[in-house]
């Protein structure tokens, strides 16, 4: 798995260098930061940001830990 993910971070670079366009499907979001410079934040079928990965991780990070603190299942199903 170590080797796949190196080769698709060269990949990456190559297709960045030459402006040239890939969608990655990820749920790791350090891959996500490693190799990528614009995202786009799914959520439960619904957009929720897209944008640099400045503009987004911030978000997608504040709402991960908010979404980790929940406890109940009424609080996890209403968020």
């Amino acid at each position: 798995m170590r080797h796949f993910f190196e080769r698709a971070i060269e990949l990456t670079d190559e297709y960045i260098s030459k402006s040239l366009t890939m969608v990655m499907i990820e749920d790791d979001v350090e891959r996500v930061a490693r190799t990528s410079n614009y995202i786009a934040w799914f959520s439960h079928g619904q957009l929720r940001k897209e944008g640099s990965l400045k503009q987004v991780l911030p978000l997608y990070r504040d709402h991960e830990i908010d979404r980790t603190s929940l406890e109940t299942a009424e609080e996890k199903e209403n968020f």
